[in-house]
């Protein structure tokens, strides 16, 4: 049963700033939507930064304040060394303040007299008993308010870091009695910034920023939440779904699951090398914007003394994905030698894998300052996961990191931390080749999605594990920012954020020859990547006709690609009727050109094709009504650059767009 509940509870401060000789009045809330539940004969902590509210929520549950909006429910008689202390009568001494505060609280003077030995003697104060409180010490007067408060056998005491006030004896003797109250079975709500005695004392807290309650659980999870968090706010922002909890905290990015920290000491992070000085993500100064989402963060960091930009950007896919970028803009007039991107893990991570192969990490962390860590292939780098064995407060789930883009320059390495941060490392390391310090475009150190599994998926592990690579096998691929291109032996598959955005073939390709009807779907395809940017195919007939075609795929610049289409014949061919098709998901229910738009929906009223021959060398877009579904749709363009004549024309079925 609830001894102590605060419900919906808010409540605002009036402030008045004087500005140009007039007071001009302000309302802060300081406390947002507070909702609290603390059992009898709990021990329960409030965790803060200076400012956040902590001593508000105590004075609302000694009834100092009453709330604007929400219920403060209170079934108990209340000790609170806050108002005992600001009740002291300066002219008064010690022994009368106790009779004086000790009858305002409803005792009787018989009951006082009995107690008041022992709140002397507990006090410590000598003979400033008979001494005026405005003479006291501030641990003078602390102690013999803390004291009073003990000795008023009320079921509730709040406490608001007095522990703080005094020598370590005195100290010493206050937390030895509030122990010996917990044993009583008193309710206890307690402020403190001493992290080791609240963890001692409390089994369950909140921690409170701005007047909002950010974490309400065991206290260990609350502390560690509150460290993860604490720092300059502007480079400071969470991204919360279901288990998973992604914290960015001025430079260095901590991963949580089910309220554990899976991350390690710096957590990740990245370091520049430049001109044999070293800078960490974690010096430079950080300002995250905000994206109009709860699942997405940008952040951008910079030195004061190094004309380098970090940018950060997070895109939460669901509760067991998520998108990290890590890139620097376009800079010039300075050599960046190096960059590593550093993913530390707990050290209860026994072992790592890749597509093809599983080992553990050492088991023993060198003496040696340096990390220990080995270069893996450039294959293997492209899929990297670790596993562990159950820490602390549970199991451990399976991390894998899958690399969204194809770097030569780039290298993984996988390791241990020295010792002082014994923690397990995935290291991600970009070499400049541009050596000439000339402005170069942005530079993308670390974009990879991230996917997580709990232990007992095993079979989902399995599963996703063999499908990824048969993909990477079976495929050529082409990485262009959030946008992947798949190029297997049948078909083209789009995807975006991770999601299939193609349907079927994806880019389809069909023309009459001597009145027969050839599709590429029909053709056999040779797959050739060329390079990171550029994938050939070459769709050959079984019937052998006197032609073949050439399919020529080349990124044109992030989640942009030209796709040409030639067609080589042997001796002279008449070729009729050529199409271009893309094929997209039903998702996609709209289109639109620089002058008209439409629903898909509605074509088949028309018939099944609409010809927009009008605007043959425009472009069509199309995109899903609410234009963001979650952020997993974007809008796609579809836009003709030849300048022979040609129409444009769009389809129901399968949601087409295709050129002819």
């Amino acid at each position: 049963m609830s001894i102590i509940s605060l419900q919906d509870v808010w409540l605002r401060y009036r402030v008045e700033f004087k500005e140009e000789g007039k007071f001009v009045p302000e309302y802060f809330w300081a406390a947002k939507g507070i909702n609290i539940e603390i059992n009898k004969g709990e021990v329960f902590g409030i965790i803060g930064e200076n400012g956040a509210g902590k001593t508000t929520i105590l004075k609302l549950i000694s009834g100092m304040l009453k709330p604007d909006n929400g219920r403060v429910i209170v079934n108990g008689t209340i000790s609170a060394l806050m108002d005992i202390g600001l009740s002291f009568q300066g002219d008064l001494t010690g022994r009368e303040n106790i009779y004086l505060i000790s009858s305002i609280h409803g005792f009787a003077k018989k009951y006082i007299k009995e107690k008041c030995g022992d709140i002397e003697r507990f006090a410590a104060i000598g003979k400033f008993i008979n001494a005026p409180v405005k003479s006291y010490s501030h641990g003078m007067y602390m102690r013999l308010a803390f004291a009073i408060a003990i000795h008023m056998n009320s079921d509730i005491l709040l406490i608001d870091d007095i522990l703080a006030v005094g020598d370590i004896y005195a100290q010493s003797k206050c937390v030895d009695k509030i122990f010996e109250l917990k044993e009583q079975g008193k309710t206890i709500v307690f402020i403190s910034h001493d992290i080791e005695l609240s963890k001692r004392l409390c089994a369950r807290g909140i921690f409170i920023r701005e007047g909002v309650i950010l974490k309400d659980g065991d206290i260990n999870g609350v502390y560690n939440y509150y460290v993860e968090t604490a720092g300059d706010k502007n480079g400071i922002t969470i991204l919360e779904k279901g288990c998973l909890a992604i914290i960015f905290n001025n430079g260095k990015i901590i991963l949580r699951w089910r309220g554990m920290t899976i991350t390690d000491n710096l957590s990740w992070h990245v370091i520049l090398f430049s001109s044999r000085r070293k800078f960490l993500s974690t010096s430079a100064r950080w300002d995250v914007q905000e994206r109009g989402s709860r699942d997405e963060m940008s952040a951008s960091g910079s030195w004061p003394d190094m004309p380098v930009r970090l940018e950060v950007d997070i895109s939460v896919l669901n509760e067991k994905e998520f998108l990290c970028e890590i890139s620097m803009p376009e800079f010039d007039g300075i050599d960046i030698d190096e960059s590593h991107c550093n993913l530390l893990f707990a050290n209860e991570y026994a072992h790592y894998f890749t597509l093809r192969q599983k080992a553990p990490f050492p088991e023993v962390f060198s003496r040696d300052e340096q990390w220990e860590a080995y270069k893996i292939s450039e294959s293997d780098g492209r899929l990297v996961g670790v596993a562990g064995k159950a820490g602390q407060n549970g199991e451990l789930p399976v991390i894998i990191m899958e690399r969204l883009r194809d770097d030569a320059q780039l290298c993984c390495r996988i390791g241990n931390a020295g010792p002082k941060n014994g923690a397990r490392v995935i290291q991600y390391i970009h070499v400049n080749s541009n050596a000439s310090g000339d402005k170069i475009a942005t530079r993308k150190i670390f974009f990879a999605k991230i996917k997580i599994f709990e232990s007992a998926e095993t079979s989902e592990l399995e599963g996703y594990l063999q499908t990824t690579n048969r993909l990477l096998s079976e495929s050529a691929i082409m990485r262009l920012g959030f946008m992947n291109i798949f190029c297997r032996p049948d078909r083209v598959e789009i995807y975006w954020k991770n999601k299939l955005i193609s349907y079927g073939s994806g880019l389809h390709t069909q023309f009459r020859y001597e009145g027969l009807i050839y599709k590429s779907s029909d053709a056999q395809w040779s797959v050739d990547k060329k390079n990171d940017r550029e994938i050939t195919v070459t769709l050959y007939w079984p019937d052998k006709p006197p032609f073949r075609q050439s399919w020529n795929l080349k990124a044109q610049g992030e989640g942009i690609i030209k796709w040409e289409v030639m067609m080589g014949t042997v001796g002279e061919a008449e070729i009729k009727g050529k199409e271009a098709e893309l094929f997209v998901i039903s998702e996609y229910d709209r289109w639109e050109t620089v002058d008209e738009s439409g629903d898909f929906s509605k074509i088949e009223k028309m018939g099944d094709t609409v010809i927009l021959g009008k605007y043959v060398n425009s472009g069509v877009r199309i995109a899903d009504r609410n234009e963001i579904n979650n952020g997993l749709l974007p809008s796609l363009s579809f836009e003709h650059v030849n300048k022979n004549p040609s129409s444009m024309s769009i389809r129901r079925p399968k949601r087409c767009i295709f050129q002819n």
